[in-house]
């Protein structure tokens, strides 16, 4: 497995191998990228993407005012479903932690869904912990890869650990 940065030259291999989330989180990732904002982190097996993360080099509107220093984000974790349980979801968010220790942030956080037992497990897992803001409700729409509208409404907490 090898986990790097998404590149453009990357876009056709997740348009052809991978159908979960939304697709335009790519170019908002090569987005970031460019302004050195952020990242998208790909796991690669056989030349095939079979997760990602989105890591933010930069506050994101619903976090409070103290973590707009200090604070990495990240958003997105997708790991294909024929893959889970097989550390891949592990080494995305530990190559992102090394990362953003290397920019000088001490703490990283993440959303997880309150009904996402099996992320907030591996979350936990890792050092992860409720940050006690309470939760908070999104919801948006996006078209798949297949072009389909999806219509989304999430809960979730705020989860942190000091790196």
């Amino acid at each position: 497995m090898q986990i790097r940065a998404l590149t453009e030259a990357d876009l056709p291999a997740f348009a052809e191998h991978f159908d979960e989330g939304n697709p335009a989180q790519l170019t908002r990732a090569l987005r970031l990228r460019a302004e050195d904002t952020g990242l998208m982190l790909a796991a690669w097996l056989d030349d095939k993407p079979v997760g990602r993360v989105l890591v933010h080099w930069r506050p994101v509107p619903e976090t409070p005012a103290e973590w707009h220093t200090g604070f990495a984000f990240l958003e997105e974790l997708i790991v294909l479903e024929a893959h889970r349980s097989q550390g891949i979801g592990t080494a995305i968010m530990q190559e992102a932690e090394r990362l953003a220790r290397e920019r000088g942030f001490t703490t990283i956080a993440v959303g997880a869904g309150v009904n996402n037992d099996r992320a907030r497990a591996l979350y936990e897992r890792l050092g992860y912990m409720d940050a006690g803001l309470g939760s908070f409700e999104d919801r948006g729409t996006f078209l798949n890869s297949r072009g389909e509208q999806i219509d989304w409404h999430e809960t979730w907490l705020f989860l942190t650990r000091a790196l």
